[in-house]
């Protein structure tokens, strides 16, 4: 994702702040903070000069960065600020009713192509999603293990998508991630956290059944979906992660645990040298118009 892009965060707690400061630091993005309790959004513009000196201190940003990261960070108290924005994140407190009420209010304020994400941990996406009109742009996005002593660089975040997300909203959401120097960490709605290695033994696991003729792509893909009630498959999960970066991490947890499920299957390596690298390449496991 290009520098400039507008992220709107909605919630100026810890969490709303320390996505703030990862995207203007790591992506040189322009924020929104929008809190309604003028107190809140006085209270994070304090943490935030308190702990960009911190880390100057440390050595961990440079002078240029004391100045600029919190530049292009600008709050409000009224919602109706996040109107412009590319992408928007909710991080108010766990509340279902609380949620659903901001989802809709924000699908009537940002563009018809704004993704909206939820930082929640608790509720499913597809019931916050649940009554507005486009569920297929609503997805979850929490950060963890943040530190800020790291250069802002050491976050995992977890993509959630709900039922009905797109495919098109996954893709953005992990460009996203990756863009603040975050790794996408994949969950499934209805089943919880998936561990973030056994997310690629399982794609390196369903190309062996694909190698062994055992079954088709797609007919893994939808059957998994089914028994599993995820929206994707482990192959249109490969596509949209991009198959070399789904190659280097199994290659990586190879070498460190010589466990034989994470020994990179040669269709992955097939594909990869024919330039089919996944859905931002336009085909990986499946073709992409």
């Amino acid at each position: 994702m290009k520098p400039g892009l507008l992220l709107g965060i909605l919630g100026a707690g810890e969490k709303g702040l320390r996505i703030a400061l990862l995207a203007s630091r790591n992506a040189k993005f322009n924020v929104k903070l929008i809190d309604t309790c003028e107190k809140n959004l006085s209270y994070a513009n304090l943490s935030m000069e308190t702990l960009l000196m911190s880390m100057q201190t440390f050595e961990a940003i440079s002078d240029k960065e004391l100045y600029e990261i919190p530049q292009r960070i600008s709050v409000s108290t009224k919602i109706d600020a996040l109107e412009a924005s590319d992408f928007v994140i909710e991080c108010i407190h766990e509340d279902l009713d609380a949620k659903r009420n901001v989802f809709r209010n924000l699908e009537q304020i940002v563009r018809n192509d704004t993704i909206i994400a939820s930082k929640s941990s608790k509720f499913p996406i597809t019931q916050i999603a649940h009554d507005t009109s486009h569920p297929e742009r609503i997805i979850g996005l929490s950060l963890k293990w943040v530190d800020f002593k790291n250069c802002l660089d050491d976050g995992q975040a977890i993509i959630r998508p709900g039922l009905q997300t797109s495919h098109s909203t996954i893709h953005i959401a992990i460009q996203f991630v990756k863009s603040i120097n975050c790794t996408p960490l994949y969950a499934c709605d209805s089943l919880g956290f998936m561990k973030y290695r056994d997310m690629y033994a399982f794609i390196n696991e369903s190309t062996f059944q694909v190698k062994e003729d055992l079954s088709t792509i797609k007919d893994i893909d939808e059957k998994l979906k089914s028994e599993m009630k995820i929206p994707f498959g482990p192959f249109e999960l490969a596509d949209l992660i991009g198959l070399e970066d789904v190659y280097a991490k199994l290659e990586k947890y190879y070498q460190k645990l010589e466990d034989e499920r994470f020994k990179p299957s040669k269709i992955l390596k097939k594909y990869i040298s024919a330039g089919w690298t996944g859905k931002k390449a336009g085909r990986g496991f499946y073709e992409y118009h």
